[in-house]
């Protein structure tokens, strides 16, 4: 019912619905339809920048990148910042509407691309002055820290990107006895792509 703002001292909270409006996704389905609401407010869009730091296993490394920051809002409320590198081959298919949608959900709906991995992790951290501001949240509050990338079927990582939410506005739920095979699950859109031959799964 109280919101604290650094340096402005202690509100009483205007906000009475539920503010948990992301749902951190545990597969590729559920993390697309997690996102197609968002409406992301575009701060900057770099063309031609500095490869992003790979770790093993992200994949090679695109010929060129360009970078996008935006501000993801829900409620006309700030939750989440993004800072994504995307492979510039990638950018150039649809600039119009990387700049206005959700990068991932645009990847997902273009038959073009074949994704061969995606993976993201996650980390507790904590507001600085500049995050702080843009998410409207105090300097030092806890945040949650996605880090996702995403491999086509060439080996680029493609999708390279830093997602930095606010603590309050993340639900994770996992079902502990989901038993489905996964070959019975919805396939992502990495094998709809036009004349690219279907790869067989790893054997594990």
């Amino acid at each position: 019912m109280l919101q604290a703002r650094q340096g402005l001292g202690t509100f009483v909270s205007k906000r009475s619905h539920d503010r948990h409006w992301v749902q951190l996704a545990t597969n590729w389905n559920s993390l697309i339809e997690s996102l197609k609401d968002n409406v992301p407010r575009r701060l900057t869009i770099d063309r031609d920048v500095a490869q992003p730091d790979l770790a093993e296993g992200d994949g090679k490394a695109a010929a060129s990148y360009v970078k996008l920051r935006s501000v993801q809002y829900r409620n006309d409320e700030p939750y989440s910042v993004v800072n994504l590198h995307l492979a510039r081959d990638v950018f150039d298919m649809n600039p119009e509407r990387f700049k206005g949608a959700a990068a991932l959900v645009t990847i997902d709906a273009m038959d073009e691309i074949t994704l061969m991995e995606a993976h993201q992790s996650l980390t507790i951290g904590s507001a600085d002055p500049e995050i702080a501001d843009l998410l409207m949240i105090s300097i030092g509050a806890p945040t949650v820290e996605a880090h996702c990338v995403v491999v086509d079927h060439r080996g680029i990582a493609i999708y390279v990107g830093d997602i930095i939410y606010r603590s309050e506005s993340i639900k994770l739920q996992i079902n502990l006895l989901e038993t489905s095979p996964v070959g019975n699950k919805k396939q992502r859109n990495g094998f709809k792509a036009i004349g690219l031959p279907r790869r067989k799964p790893r054997k594990t």
